[in-house]
């Protein structure tokens, strides 16, 4: 009977696929698990230095977007306790969204992320655009999305490479930002060992 193989493939064929889509809903909801343990509690602390939080190269109590940010200033305004909800919510939005973090592979996704906070939106956006060698518009669309999907660990290092150059970058532009450098580069490479561990899920 021919309609017996043929079912069996078709059976096997659906398994392939369903064991795929469970891989990739795994890795993803890592991946922005990841995302929320990036965003600590945030707390208006009239009295942080910037220059301790962005030294650490890391978000810090304020976080490191705390400053870039109206709604997170606000809070810093009438030293209010930001609550982890509202502030995954304004990371979310702000950083995570624009970058399509949930349709990028989980890996590309965080360095992303991260780099969208800082430098920024833009700066992340075109650097990705760059390295995957599609138009340069500052808009991840699906033109981008499809490109980052047929690529592997070469454009998470490129990234990464183009982030830890752009910060160097912005020193030569504006000396004083030299005491963040090495917060900054460490964190660039702390996010690169993060992602290899996204990638192995």
């Amino acid at each position: 009977d021919r309609g017996v193989p043929n079912c069996r493939e078709q059976a096997a064929v659906g398994a392939r696929a369903l064991l795929r889509q469970r891989r990739h809903a795994a890795r993803v909801e890592r991946s922005r698990a990841l995302v929320e343990e990036r965003v600590p509690p945030l707390r208006a602390c009239a009295g942080a230095s910037r220059f301790g939080r962005e030294r650490r190269g890391g978000h810090g109590e304020a976080g490191y977007g705390h400053r870039r940010h109206a709604r997170l200033r606000a809070f810093g305004a009438h030293r209010t306790l930001l609550q982890r909800e509202q502030a995954i919510d304004i990371y979310r939005h702000e950083y995570w969204a624009p970058i399509r973090g949930d349709e990028l592979p989980p890996p590309l996704a965080m360095v992303v992320f991260d780099a969208a906070v800082l430098p920024g939106v833009g700066w992340a956006s075109g650097a990705l655009q760059h390295v995957l060698r599609v138009r340069e518009d500052h808009v991840i669309g699906p033109d981008t999305l499809s490109a980052a999907r047929h690529t592997g660990w070469r454009t998470v290092v490129a990234f990464t490479r183009a982030r830890y150059a752009e910060f160097s970058r912005q020193v030569e532009l504006t000396p004083a930002k030299a005491k963040f450098i090495d917060g900054w580069h460490l964190r660039t490479l702390r996010l690169l060992r993060e992602a290899t561990l996204v990638g192995g899920a």
